[in-house]
């Protein structure tokens, strides 16, 4: 038994694998000011509202992460316990932010200062 999809004017069969570019969505110019800029500062504007499919953190659909509301639960209570034991500031706010990209972001170097609070 053979499987095919047709999606527009393309045709997928059974015996190939497809990959959304995840990487190619978050820097796309059409959704993002500025995509290839590290700016957590817009997610904190009154009405920012990112567009329909142009954050995919966790994947979408049926196949969505099975983890993805403990692994946001579980990140709010590290954070917050991080910030309320410890002072935490980058070493050099002007540095550029080292990344690397392929399926997924990562920071490849960032440097802090981490003091223990009073």
């Amino acid at each position: 038994m053979s499987l095919f999809l047709e999606i527009d004017k393309y045709t997928k069969n059974d015996n190939k694998i497809n990959l959304i570019n995840i990487d190619a969505i978050h820097h796309n110019k059409e959704y993002w000011d500025e995509p290839d800029k590290f700016n957590p500062d817009r997610w904190l504007a009154e009405d920012f509202e990112p567009k329909k499919n142009s954050f995919i953190a966790f994947g979408r659909g049926l196949r969505i992460c099975a983890g993805r509301k403990l692994a946001m639960v579980e990140l709010v209570g590290l954070i917050a316990l991080l910030f309320r034991k410890y002072e935490i500031d980058l070493v050099n706010k002007e540095a550029p932010l080292k990344t690397y990209s392929e399926a997924v972001t990562a920071c490849t170097e960032l440097l802090v200062e981490i003091k223990l609070r009073n």
